[in-house]
């Protein structure tokens, strides 16, 4: 059932919803009922292209694929998808759009060598979000949703996959959200990357569609290379946190050792809040470690609570900017997320969310993924002053991150 024919006809299937897409993802990847050891794909390495030449060109419309979200009729889906106002879980979408992004993947990629009694010979994995937005209201989750994706940028091993959800309103698909993710074919193994089909834009319409994603791509390899882990912070970024520090001065006493908070202010460090978790089977992807939708999902929940109970009201999550997927998470690991607001100006506040893994031996953390979100409020906030070099950082580079997306 795995041939090039199956993939292709499970995918185009009119009456798709997202279970069964999760469904038929596994079975095309081959992966096994229960929790046990990956199966061994060595055998699936001879049906992968020595070149990418040898895999026939593609253009955007050959990867357009879309499924529903049935929620109007299916009441336990609801329940999963419920907040307690009625409104859909943003993080239970999060997981939907990540897994979406490698079906459409699998849609996209044409490769001849394949055959019709062996799985699918490709391992696709997350390694970037350049970008999720989110319209300002809320959606209801008594409405059937939409979710589509679409390959716009293809690289060697490379694809920028567009990921968009529109919800059923007064008889018309609304747009919801869209993200941008950078996803990575590797061999059957997942030891190396393997090559995918070149895209071959066709027409007017897809030639401006890959050129916006090239800039994309461009101004994400850009922005690297201008991180503050690289580079020094602007003249204009270095006055800014000098003029944050000049205000924690106390003018009745002025001295180097001592700082009073501005009015109007918090620290940074007082928003910190942190849980850990454990993570369980029913939480791994194919290859036995953490699915990175649901990583999304636990940051973006701990990210709202920030967001709440620094704002003391209910935020709009409008933007999700630059996730970076690090490395790989084992399920059999401690895990520890950590956020806190960085950056506010005006009704939005900026909330940095880390990913981290504990190694019990040493006691030490690793960072595997990096999360940046941006809340509006009904109210101007709060200042947040650094009170340490690191804190001043994350506070800049949580301003790049708000004036990229606004």
């Amino acid at each position: 059932f795995s041939s090039q024919n199956y993939i292709q006809k499970s995918i185009n299937d009119p009456q798709l919803t997202i279970k069964d897409v999760k469904q038929r993802l596994s079975e095309i990847m081959g992966v096994r009922k229960g929790f046990s050891e990956p199966p061994n794909r060595s055998n699936l390495l001879q049906y992968l292209p020595e070149t990418q030449d040898e895999l026939p060109f593609r253009s955007m419309k050959d990867s357009f694929v879309t499924a529903l979200i049935p929620l109007s009729t299916d009441r336990i889906l609801q329940d999963k998808y419920m907040t307690l106002m009625g409104n859909v879980r943003k993080g239970r979408l999060l997981e939907d759009m990540d897994i979406f992004a490698v079906w459409t993947c699998v849609k996209y990629i044409n490769n001849p060598k394949m055959k019709a009694d062996e799985f699918f010979p490709y391992s696709i994995v997350t390694a970037a979000v350049n970008q999720i937005t989110f319209k300002g209201w809320p959606c209801k989750v008594t409405d059937d949703m939409r979710i589509s994706g679409q390959v716009q940028w293809v690289g060697k091993t490379s694809l920028e996959i567009c990921v968009w959800l529109e919800s059923f309103i007064s008889n018309e698909w609304k747009l919801f959200a869209k993200a941008y993710f950078i996803m990575v074919a590797r061999n059957s193994t997942n030891t190396t990357g393997a090559f995918v089909n070149k895209l071959k834009p066709e027409g007017a319409d897809e030639e401006e569609t890959y050129a916006k994603a090239k800039e994309r791509m461009e101004r994400r390899h850009l922005g690297k290379k201008k991180s503050l882990l690289t580079s020094h912070p602007t003249e204009i970024e270095q006055r800014i946190i000098h003029e944050m520090y000049m205000k924690t001065i106390d003018l009745n006493d002025p001295t180097l050792n001592r700082r009073i908070l501005p009015d109007n202010s918090v620290w940074i460090e007082s928003t910190k809040v942190a849980n850990m978790i454990f993570p369980h089977p029913e939480d791994r992807n194919s290859h036995n470690t953490m699915f990175g939708g649901l990583l999304m999902r636990l940051s973006s929940e701990l990210s709202w609570i920030i967001a709440t109970t620094y704002g003391k009201q209910r935020p709009t999550l409008r933007h999700i900017s630059d996730i970076t997927f690090k490395s790989p998470i084992s399920i059999n690991s401690f895990v520890q997320f950590e956020g806190q607001v960085v950056y506010t100006e005006l009704n939005y506040a900026q909330i940095l969310v880390h990913c981290e893994l504990l190694d019990i031996m040493t006691n030490k953390m690793f960072t595997t993924n990096v999360f940046n979100y941006t809340y509006e409020y009904k109210g101007v906030l709060q200042n947040v002053v650094p009170q340490t070099y690191r804190e001043a950082m994350m506070l800049l580079d949580g301003r790049r991150h708000f004036q990229k997306v606004m």
